[in-house]
């Protein structure tokens, strides 16, 4: 079922995990002061420490190795921040040495390509129990330069966090990190414990500050690393200089906050009588509003059962009656797409279809909104090409359009980019496609998927994400759902501006199986110099946007921006609440 990120981070993600490890208590001696001395004064030469960091290994009953890749690429940036060590960063542990072996010498490291000249190995691991979680780290010292037969095998230094919250973990790396560097650099109070081993290869374990517990477990995780693309320019900096005409925001509205966590909203004319009103859903019920007069009138609203998850809603008069139905994405149990079909009738809504196999999304298509739907696989959440489609009858049928397979329903558009008003060269044939991939990074190409420029950063995504089936004896893997993008020429230079927005990620993308999200914005870009650039210079509130409308909501001249901020009430049953924003955009 798909589940709301934000609920489950509020409440440690309602862990209940049952782990199994070996805890490894060894015999802790005094140590020396003038051994401790000796090694922070032999390390003090900063510049010269050559350290390599591995993913981490995570103890838990789920799999939640994205976890242990994320630590092993946060403490690795950390520790490289200030450029006074030089840092390798591994994505896997090279074949033919075991990192969590003791027996680890300089002869096993020396035949190594990928580790010859480094002295610093950082590993750890991560258990989780319950809500809390636990990060320990082993910092392994070698002196290669030394002849003293003492220095053969590695000093064992650990660090160790503890926490509530799988969020916890960011802060672990960044504690962590500021204790290795600080004993690196000769800081002695740095490290929690010592273990150094004798020249006779018996293991003498020596105390310093504590006597913590080392964890050590035989599977190891893999650090997924991103798919780099040469012929794209990211905007590294993603700019936010005016391009060609700053685009201001005008607020016309901003509701009371309402009890409820609302996951989508659409704007259609759902009654026929030429206004147009505003549907709301949440996971089981759909609201139908009114706006006018600067305020929002609930109208009618819709209830489903609770095995029954409601991911978005899109409008569309299919049928031409004059009257615009409610499209409602939903899941079923087993995670089954059991989406449904709603129209207003006057006094309530009718359920046109039900149980229906597709996701369905109104996308921007050069100049108009089509109504397009894509089914779900077995295992892939997204499968098979994106077609246009319609009613007839009491059957949703496929119309001639469609796109690609390579593409996904959600956060996708097609328009034209174009400068000065002339098209791009290289897009000048087709339509510009503008897409959200899985990582969340913007995309602007052809239909044939070929990219032409992709952002330098994550725009995050919906706070909603599906379990996606991994197949026989595997574990799940979240799939995170992407935001809406709307089309449209704000700045009359003939091409069309993008508007969707961004909600900040506070493990910044580190945790690929992991979003929480503390703060969004709106962000309008426009296509200049072969790159996409902003034309808002937008300051984040607090929270996070559930979703986004470009429609006439208010009937007068032009299109509103209307969008959902999602926060938490403060109160002392820990809910979130929903205000709806209405705003202009002025030229």
């Amino acid at each position: 079922m798909i589940k709301n990120i934000i609920r489950n981070n509020r409440n440690t993600i309602y862990l209940t995990l049952l782990v199994f490890f070996v805890i490894s208590i060894q015999s802790i001696l005094p140590l020396k002061n003038n051994d401790l001395i000796k090694t922070a004064t032999a390390r003090g030469a900063k510049s010269e420490i050559k350290v390599a960091v591995f993913p981490f290994n995570v103890i838990a009953k789920e799999d939640y190795s994205f976890i242990g890749q994320g630590m092993g690429k946060m403490l690795c940036s950390r520790i490289a921040a200030d450029g006074l060590f030089e840092v390798k960063c591994f994505d896997t542990v090279p074949s033919g040495i075991d990192l969590n072996n003791d027996e680890l010498n300089r002869d096993k490291i020396a035949v190594i390509p990928e580790l010859q000249g480094i002295e610093a190995f950082i590993v750890g691991t991560i258990t989780i129990v319950g809500e809390s979680v636990s990060s320990d780290v082993r910092l392994m010292l070698f002196s290669l330069s030394s002849s003293d037969a003492s220095a053969y095998s590695p000093e064992l230094h650990y660090f160790s966090e503890n926490g509530s919250g799988i969020g916890d973990v960011m802060r672990h790396a960044s504690v962590i990190s500021g204790k290795i560097k600080g004993f690196l650099r000769g800081d002695t109070l740095a490290s929690d414990s010592i273990v150094s081993l004798s020249d006779s290869g018996a293991k003498e374990n020596r105390a310093a500050t504590s006597q913590e517990p080392s964890f050590s477990v035989s599977r190891k995780s893999t650090l997924f690393s991103r798919d780099s693309t040469a012929a794209i320019a990211p905007d590294s900096s993603f700019s936010s200089k005016e391009t060609s005409g700053k685009i201001h925001r005008s607020e016309l509205f901003r509701s009371r906050n309402l009890d409820m966590e609302a996951r989508s909203m659409t704007i259609a004319d759902f009654d026929g009588d030429g206004i147009k009103e505003l549907v709301i859903i949440d996971a089981h019920n759909l609201f139908l509003f009114t706006f006018g007069h600067n305020q929002l009138v609930r109208k009618g609203e819709y209830k489903v059962g609770h095995y029954i998850d409601q991911i978005s809603v899109d409008a569309a008069d299919a049928n031409g009656n004059g009257r615009a139905e409610a499209w409602v994405t939903a899941l079923g149990r087993g995670n089954r797409l059991r989406s449904f079909v709603l129209e207003w009738n006057g006094s309530q809504f009718e359920t046109l279809l039900q149980d229906e196999g597709w996701y369905f999304r109104k996308i921007p298509y050069n100049d108009r909104d089509i109504l397009m739907g894509q089914k779900r696989g077995i295992e892939d959440t997204f499968i098979g090409p994106i077609y246009e489609i319609g009613l007839e009858g009491s059957h949703i049928i496929k119309k001639t359009k469609q796109i690609p397979s390579s593409f996904e329903l959600f956060g996708l558009a097609v328009g034209k980019t174009v400068e000065h008003g002339k098209e791009q060269s290289a897009m000048a044939e087709t339509s510009s496609f503008i897409w959200l991939d899985e990582d969340s990074y913007l995309n602007l190409g052809s239909e044939s998927g070929q990219k032409m420029w992709k952002s330098g950063r994550a725009f995050g995504s919906t706070a909603l994400f599906i379990d996606e089936d991994m197949g026989t004896n595997q574990l799940k893997k979240r799939r995170y759902l992407s935001q809406r993008i709307f089309l449209a020429d704000l700045n009359n230079d003939g091409g069309d501006e993008v508007i969707t927005f961004i909600n900040e990620d506070v493990a910044k993308g580190y945790l690929s199986g992991f979003r929480k999200f503390n703060q969004g914005y709106v962000e309008i870009m426009t296509w200049k110099n072969m790159n996409m650039l902003s034309l808002l210079q937008e300051s984040p509130v607090g929270g996070y946007i559930a979703d986004i409308s470009f429609d006439d909501l208010d009937g007068e001249t032009g299109k509103e921006l209307a969008y959902m901020l999602i926060k938490n009430s403060g109160t002392i049953l820990d809910k979130n609440n929903t205000t709806v924003v209405v705003e202009k955009i002025l030229k």
